[in-house]
């Protein structure tokens, strides 16, 4: 055999390099936006839930778990998180948004106020679930009964532009 020729023929397969040890992001919640504030006129609607999807995009059926808890007075979100009922479970498989209804009661209009906790949990199949802290998003805070300017606007996007347009552009 010369120096620098071929031991066999060459031949080609295909094949797949496939990962055992995927690294999932955990939903990361959008709305209601944290210590938002509804005003008596936004309490009588429903309130719109929106977080990011698990990425990378799991290979099976994702159950987005929405978990909405009544803050008491003088708890602590983490308090209520561990320790009381959510007033709201609602499982939504493969979206990353849902609509709430008759969330807010009358009691937590102005003069009153009502503090709310929510936390979204990504889930697949026999219970698995994906990202860090059990595929639990961090918890966002919002509230009602206050009048004043700093209001959450459910239906608006994130993004401000901040360039000036001409004709032509």
């Amino acid at each position: 055999m010369k120096r620098g020729s071929p031991i066999s023929e060459e031949k080609c397969k295909a094949f797949t390099i496939k990962s055992t040890n995927v690294s999932y992001i955990k939903p990361q919640n959008i709305l209601p936006v944290d210590n938002s504030n509804f005003n008596t006129s936004m309490v009588s609607k429903p309130v719109i839930f929106k977080w990011t999807s698990v990425v990378p995009n799991p290979n099976e059926q994702v159950t987005y778990q929405l978990k909405v808890w009544k803050i008491a007075s003088g708890q602590t979100p983490t308090q209520v998180i561990n320790q009381s009922q959510p007033l709201v479970i609602k499982d939504i498989i493969n979206v990353s948004q849902t609509i709430v209804t008759n969330l807010i009661d009358p009691s937590c209009l102005t003069p009153s106020t009502c503090q709310f906790v929510w936390q979204v949990q990504a889930m697949g199949l026999n219970g698995k679930t994906y990202g860090t802290n059990n595929g639990k998003s961090d918890f966002t805070v919002f509230k009602t009964g206050t009048e004043n300017n700093n209001t959450t606007n459910t239906t608006a996007c994130g993004t401000i532009s901040t360039k000036t347009f001409a004709i032509g552009d």
